[in-house]
């Protein structure tokens, strides 16, 4: 009655701790689609720098020329000797990639795609992963992450740790080697900064073609 009255909070005093907590999605917790884009950013860096290196020069449509006859044309180069050497030379570039981002993490926590959405990796005391750890983790995320980037492996790897990282918050290969991923708020600011950097990368690839 009147006791239960008298100890409601009057109408303009209640303060945050009267109302309850408002829980975070774990979509927004373990951003998964920012630690995709981080990741194809450093990617797209690599294969750029094959691309743009090489001698290879990729074909043009030709006035008339329908979307088929380019395919067509496309399919024949790339049973070509030099395209084929391309693709093992982009095979290869991504096994260098994985160790020099393993190295990068040991020493900075982060790669160029992972600094420019601000992402960090530590283990779980706050420490730089030791190289072993870092080149284990860069592997397993080649091999069971992203299947070797190679058509279905890379659908199916990249749905399973989706799917894994939505449910317990952790990717299987942090948990294993006891690390964590830190990715603060997205500002306008760094997302700008995070466009601007695709579009000039792209632009930069573009030149080859």
């Amino acid at each position: 009655g009147a006791e239960a009255v008298a100890t409601l909070p009057l109408p303009g005093t209640e303060t945050k701790r009267d109302f309850p907590r408002r829980k975070i999605g774990i979509a927004q917790e373990v951003k998964p689609f920012v630690r995709f884009w981080a990741r194809t950013f450093d990617y797209m860096l690599v294969t750029g720098l094959v691309f743009f290196f090489s001698d290879i020069q990729f074909p043009e449509a030709d006035p008339g020329m329908t979307l088929q006859d380019l395919l067509t044309r496309t399919k024949d180069l790339m049973q070509q000797p030099e395209y084929q050497m391309l693709g093992r030379l982009q095979f290869f570039a991504m096994l260098v990639w994985h160790v020099v981002e393993s190295l990068m993490i040991h020493v900075f926590g982060t790669t160029p795609g992972k600094a420019l959405f601000g992402i960090r990796v530590d283990t779980i005391d706050g420490r730089r992963p030791a190289i072993m750890s870092s080149l284990g983790r860069s592997f397993i995320v080649y091999l069971l992450g992203v299947g070797l980037y190679l058509f279905p492996f890379s659908l199916i790897a990249m749905t399973f740790s989706f799917f894994r990282l939505m449910a317990t918050g952790k990717t299987m290969w942090d948990q294993n080697l006891k690390m964590v991923v830190a990715h603060p708020p997205m500002s306008f600011v760094r997302i700008l900064v995070a466009i601007g950097a695709f579009f000039a990368l792209i632009t930069l690839q573009s030149l080859k073609f």
